[in-house]
């Protein structure tokens, strides 16, 4: 398959929280939880799509808010898919989405 989905979608950074370790972690970088889910996604994206020669899926959440917006800057778009599936937000989903865009 040429594609892989990385899920994306209702990140719960309160579980993250409860590890001492990220919490370390994010002190050592100053980072806060959506820094890091950003830079998860950077890291992830570019190995997804450089090492594994795949293009991304991805709901729509980290990109309309969910905490993703750097990684989202720095990916070439046209190895991004965005999952829209808020059907009730879709109309503005949508045009954000493509607006960007993204696929």
């Amino acid at each position: 398959d040429q594609h892989i989905h990385l899920g994306g979608d209702e990140v719960d950074f309160n579980c993250w929280k409860a590890s001492s370790s990220y919490r370390t972690w994010l002190s050592e970088h100053r980072y806060h939880d959506h820094d890091a889910y950003s830079w998860w996604l950077e890291n992830v994206f570019e190995h997804s799509i450089k090492v594994l020669k795949k293009r991304v899926v991805v709901w729509e959440d980290p990109f309309t808010g969910g905490g993703g917006g750097k990684a989202f800057q720095k990916v070439e778009k046209e190895n991004v898919i965005l999952h829209i599936w808020k059907w009730w937000n879709y109309p503005s989903n949508f045009h954000s989405v493509t607006h960007a865009k993204f696929k």
